[in-house]
């Protein structure tokens, strides 16, 4: 049917094909640049769900060394201390098992501020790439109304426009 319409009017079916494919090629493209932002997106909360995994772990860690060091506090100085190291429990001097312990919560003090900054970051990133898509998908929605044939409605609504400003001429 929509052949016959294009023999009638003097053009060719093929070309005629070749320019609706060529219509839809910016919309195909736009759809292919969303779907690489989403799976951007997707990648970025994939990387923080393992962030917030470590996080929670240094923060256990965290509290399990600060609760050793608080018992540290209730040793007086002729306590034993005694460290594990492999199989067996070697005495060590209570001075340098806290030092020990305070150097590790350092430690862990300073990843999880990094772990922190790397979370924040991926937010901001995840956050443009959800804003370059909504970006993105309203540049397509104005592009595609700007090459919308007008239907029925737009011819009827065109025409009684038309009509009304005819009779105001003549008012």
């Amino acid at each position: 049917a929509g052949s016959d319409v294009y023999k009638r009017e003097g053009i060719n079916a093929e070309y005629m094909g070749f320019l609706i494919f060529m219509a839809k090629q910016p919309a195909i493209a736009a759809q292919k640049q969303i779907e690489a932002e989403v799976q951007e997106i997707q990648k970025i909360q994939k990387e923080m769900a393992k962030l917030y995994d470590a996080r929670r772990k240094y923060h256990e860690k965290k509290a399990e060394n600060e609760g050793v060091l608080k018992e540290f506090g209730f040793l007086d100085s002729n306590s034993s201390v005694y460290k594990l190291v492999g199989p067996i429990l070697a005495k060590q001097d209570i001075g340098e098992a806290k030092q020990t312990v305070e150097k590790r919560l350092a430690y862990i003090n300073k990843e999880i501020t990094r772990i922190e900054k790397t979370i924040e970051d991926f937010e901001k990133q995840g956050q443009a790439k959800k804003e370059k898509i909504i970006a993105m998908q309203q540049k397509f929605q104005q592009e595609a109304l700007k090459h919308r044939r007008p239907g029925p409605h737009i011819y009827a609504e065109n025409k009684f426009h038309s009509h009304q400003q005819k009779k105001k001429k003549k008012k």
